[in-house]
């Protein structure tokens, strides 16, 4: 499968030899892949296979008609995500001059619909994104559509998950752990609130302790996609796209075993805890409230003596 895509691509690029694309300079050509997994995140097979995957959904022209060649499409993106700069370091290396990129500017006007829903806890414009992910540091599921208003407790009630995790039989056959602003339930597990015994407090280290995997994996996804550590002054659907493309290339980062990059600088992935914002005092909700108590007691009485 390599041998054809690499193939492939030498084809492409036998057929597009115009004089735009002459005079810039191929990434993929210029760096080896040590280089570009620094600069783009992944090495050249896999921005080759990234760029068969999407070539049909790219633009084909720039913004003065010129021919931009879905490969260069793709490593601007990538560079992108990986800095959170875009016209003028990444014209400057690989040769695009900032007439012809696609984003145009970055740095949009402030949300033009329901602005004050945006604003967070810290006074500035965000997103609130929920992400689960396993063991391995891969995301399973992410949901990035909610102002940075929303409680924890919404987004995960209007997301699908929630609903796939209600039914019977339930989306995912385990369990997800979520910290005390999240409704518990028989499939969500929260830490106890006041520990009454021995065994709670040691189901809340261990729950505290494993819940460090989703922070940690955080933490990864910010250091290899820089463009989440930056403010993102873009409309939340363009925002929320972003974090979605960012999502996906990073479980295909983890999956080639590629690390992140290290950065001293980034800030700390830890979550912000929020109050619980309540939820309608319903029987159906009462009962699986106690459902999911039931199954959190249970737990610490089986496993943590």
């Amino acid at each position: 499968m390599a041998a054809v895509i690499v193939q492939r691509y030498r084809q492409r690029r036998q057929i597009r030899r115009n004089r735009i694309f002459r005079d810039r300079l191929n990434p993929v050509e210029r760096f080896d892949d040590r280089e570009l997994i620094n600069k783009f995140r992944f090495p050249r097979l896999t921005i080759l296979q990234i760029t068969d995957e999407v070539e049909g959904h790219l633009l084909p022209h720039g913004e003065r008609g010129d021919v931009l060649p879905a490969l260069l499409q793709v490593c601007l993106t990538l560079r992108f995500l990986a800095t959170g700069t875009f016209q003028d370091a990444v014209g400057e290396m690989i040769g695009v001059s900032q007439s012809t990129g696609e984003y145009s500017n970055l740095d949009l006007e402030r949300p033009r619909n329901n602005e004050a829903d945006y604003i967070n806890r810290k006074n500035f414009h965000s997103l609130n994104v929920q992400i689960v992910c396993n063991a391995d540091l891969l995301i399973m599921d992410c949901v990035a559509r909610h102002p940075g208003s929303a409680h924890d407790a919404r987004v995960l009630r209007e997301s699908a998950l929630f609903a796939g995790m209600e039914r019977q039989p339930p989306l995912v056959n385990g369990l997800i752990l979520g910290d005390s602003g999240y409704p518990i339930r028989d499939w969500l597990i929260t830490p106890f609130g006041q520990p009454a015994n021995v065994q709670e407090e040691r189901l809340n280290l261990a729950h505290r302790e494993t819940r460090v995997t989703v922070e940690w994996c955080i933490g990864v996804l910010k250091r290899r996609f820089y463009c989440l550590h930056m403010e993102l002054r873009v409309e939340p659907h363009v925002a929320s796209r972003i974090v979605y493309a960012c999502c996906m290339l990073h479980n295909r980062a983890t999956q080639l075993g590629l690390e992140a990059p290290e950065d001293d600088q980034a800030p700390p992935a830890g979550n912000i805890p929020l109050p619980n914002p309540g939820v309608p005092n319903v029987a159906g909700e009462r009962a699986r409230t106690a459902a999911g108590k039931a199954m959190r007691l249970h737990i610490a009485r089986t496993h943590f003596h």
